[in-house]
């Protein structure tokens, strides 16, 4: 008996182990896009906070009165306005547009160190970020009394 070519069951099992190893590295790569995106999201976050300390450090009316009270909140929208970050901050896990109306909260932490975090004043009030751009957390060096409607520990991690 002659025989030139494969079998059916020779193929089926080929083609099972391609579709196996398809999905493993479909699951790889999304998940290291996944990373990926959250680490581009916590770079923009400190960006951002970065910005408002620039901010500040420019603006003798804020400046003074960061001064005097030890805190001051900043809208995004202000530092859009004056081109200290860009208009569209585009958040890259959902592609949805980052609300300018979110605060970032700058202070001046128990140990005379400035820091900052990005706060939401939506109907969820919380932390958003970090001064490092992480969601959690967040704030915990602020004084309590100034943050009394938000959600210190909160985490928007949406993996």
């Amino acid at each position: 008996m002659n025989k030139k070519g494969f079998t059916l069951i020779e193929l089926l099992v080929v083609l099972a182990i391609i579709s196996i190893a398809s999905a493993g590295s479909i699951l790889v790569f999304d998940r290291a896009d996944n990373e990926n995106n959250k680490k581009e999201l916590r770079d923009m976050y400190t960006r951002i906070q970065r910005a408002a300390l620039s901010y500040l450090d420019m603006n003798d009316s804020w400046r003074n009165q960061f001064n005097s009270k030890g805190y001051m909140y900043l809208k995004i929208g202000e530092l859009q306005n004056e081109n200290f970050i860009e208009t569209e901050l585009i958040d890259p896990r959902d592609l949805e547009e980052i609300d300018s109306k979110n605060l970032i909260y700058v202070y001046i932490k128990d140990d005379k160190s400035v820091d900052s975090c990005i706060l939401s004043p939506g109907e969820m009030k919380g932390c958003v970020a970090n001064s490092d751009g992480d969601p959690c957390d967040c704030c915990l060096g602020a004084n309590s009394e100034n943050l009394q409607d938000y959600q210190k520990t909160n985490c928007y991690d949406a993996s």
